[in-house]
């Protein structure tokens, strides 16, 4: 998706990742929850994971980000995303 947004010209300040990796993802440096504090929360943000929407907007807002908070299916197809969820979640 960072990729994607990229080549779109949308560019992407940060990431913020509860399972926070130790490199940055496509040039785009990932930080914790903890590490957001002094994080510019002026910013749009756009969740990834479908399931706990709700939850992760509330999270963020007591962070204290002030920009909009969308979820990917804002952005893509809903259809397809939630066949490819439902794929996922039966294989589970």
């Amino acid at each position: 998706l960072t990729k994607q947004l990229s080549e779109k010209g949308i560019g992407q300040a940060y990431i913020l990742d509860r399972n926070k990796p130790c490199n940055p993802y496509s040039d785009v440096k990932v930080y914790s929850l903890e590490e957001s504090q002094d994080l510019d929360k002026d910013v749009d943000v756009l969740i990834t994971p479908i399931r706990d929407m709700e939850c992760i907007r509330n999270d963020l807002k007591a962070l204290g980000y002030n920009g909009r908070i969308m979820s990917v299916l804002e952005l893509l197809d809903r259809k397809s995303l939630w066949e490819e969820y439902s794929l996922i979640r039966d294989e589970l």
